[in-house]
């Protein structure tokens, strides 16, 4: 959508008001659903909530309680994922295209494009889950809906506790409008907007407590067309799942970059005296330099 290059997708650059404005209504929203989540207490009462789909051990549910904003739909999402908060904290985070694109890509988008347009905070050693800044991406329309989709949003990513003391890592999505990358700047693509914020607890037996409060503003009222784009604003959401797989992908990825620079004598694998195929190639190994076959090498240093 970008012609191969981000010529197009302006960079933004906020003053200080309009940041203090952004974390603000964040700060609004994390705070709001840190009360449910305390509130919730890990029970979905299903005479509130009507369940709209399920991957794997999480499910997304909507609000069958009238709405003091008329046009929001509230949606509530509840469950685990395995692995550690570092990998779900680590499969989510991007502070660049290049790893926005990738990010979204291996989490299973129907990504189209996308762009980081500003990085106000990144992480750091001291604060390694933190994020500040504004992201753009788009998605292609899938079943059911007949234009393409896209979000412009203000994103924090950091720490915070509930009610209790407990350490609670987040993930807010914040919809903004900017003049720098107005409403259809990409021919044919809707944006939409909305209000989302993932809660993570460390659980036990390596497990993340996952909680999403998001809001959905303007997606139709005739019943069926609604109930379609609920299942779809769901399973999109639900791609959090996969954070974990991300993280290990990433690793992977850093993998295969540091090797890439390396050095190899032989033509035959040290392990099975095959030569490679055509799309397949050696690499050293960092752990004890001998020449390995890439399949080899991988299988070795990743567990999927």
């Amino acid at each position: 959508m970008t012609d191969g290059g981000d010529q197009y997708i302006p960079q933004i650059r906020l003053t200080r008001e309009e940041r203090e404005r952004y974390d603000e209504s964040v700060s609004i929203a994390l705070g709001e659903a840190v009360s449910e989540f305390s509130n919730f207490n890990g029970y979905i009462d299903t005479n509130d909530w009507s369940l709209v789909r399920k991957r794997k051990q999480m499910s997304v549910y909507r609000s069958l309680q009238p709405n003091d904003e008329p046009y929001a739909t509230l949606m509530v999402g509840s469950g685990l994922i395995p692995g550690t908060l570092e990998e779900v904290m680590d499969g989510l985070y991007c502070d660049n295209t290049a790893d926005l694109r990738a990010v979204k890509t291996l989490l299973k988008y129907k990504f189209l494009d996308g762009a980081v347009l500003n990085v106000t905070k990144q992480r750091t050693p001291d604060a390694p889950f933190n994020f500040t800044g504004i992201k753009w991406f788009a998605a292609k329309a899938p079943w059911g809906l007949t234009q393409h989709r896209d979000l412009l949003t203000y994103e924090r990513m950091g720490t915070t506790v509930d009610e209790n003391g407990n350490e609670l890592a987040y993930h807010v999505l914040q919809s903004i409008s900017r003049p720098e990358w107005p409403v259809e700047s990409v021919k044919g693509v809707k944006r939409e907007r909305t209000t989302t914020v993932y809660l993570y607890r460390r659980h036990q037996n390596n497990r993340v407590q996952c909680f999403l409060w998001g809001k959905v503003y303007d997606i139709g009222s005739i019943s069926q067309r609604q109930r379609v784009a609920e299942y779809i604003i769901a399973g999109t959401w639900l791609n959090v799942v996969r954070s974990v797989d991300c993280a290990e992908a990433k690793k992977c990825s850093k993998l295969m970059a540091v090797t890439e620079g390396s050095s190899w004598s032989s033509n035959t694998c040290h392990i099975c005296a095959k030569r490679p195929g055509f799309f397949e190639s050696h690499r050293t190994c960092a752990g004890c330099s001998e020449v390995k076959r890439l399949s080899i090498l991988l299988k070795q240093s990743v567990n999927f």
